[in-house]
């Protein structure tokens, strides 16, 4: 089975509007995730990082917020704690791209699991050159 790992900007669009730039793939990655297609990885630092987001945002009103958190908590995903090796990975990859440890976070947990990590993070994510790292505009169930 194929692994996805989904950094917080692709998280967030699963709670945007149709509007939103790529917002298609990324409800796309809900729906396989949901035939059993795919395993979705996260590290757990994706739940305060989402939680984060939408709390700043003015726009969005408290109980949208708990939908969402209560939707990602009822999720069927596997979160993985910051153990030592994800983190001291995460340390090297973080060094490596000049990339936040936040950011090299989830490239780590797609090194350890062998998976992929989609991101639509075109300022950390992007400037990686990786075959474990897809941009969420090109992902696509094959990738």
């Amino acid at each position: 089975m194929k692994i996805l790992i989904c950094d917080a900007s692709v998280v967030l669009k699963w709670f945007k509007s149709e509007a939103e730039e790529n917002i298609t793939q990324a409800k796309q990655i809900l729906q396989v995730l949901h035939k059993g297609t795919i395993a979705l990885f996260e590290p757990e630092l994706v739940l305060l990082e989402t939680a984060n987001i939408l709390t700043l945002n003015k726009n969005w009103p408290e109980e949208k917020i708990t939908e969402a958190l209560s939707f990602l908590a009822n999720l069927d995903w596997k979160l993985v704690g910051l153990k030592d090796k994800l983190l001291n990975v995460a340390t090297n990859l973080a060094r490596k791209h000049g990339i936040t440890i936040y950011d090299a976070l989830y490239l780590a947990l797609a090194h350890t699991v062998n998976g992929i990590l989609v991101s639509d993070d075109h300022k950390h994510h992007g400037k990686i050159k990786s075959k474990l790292v897809v941009m969420l505009k090109d992902w696509k169930m094959s990738s």
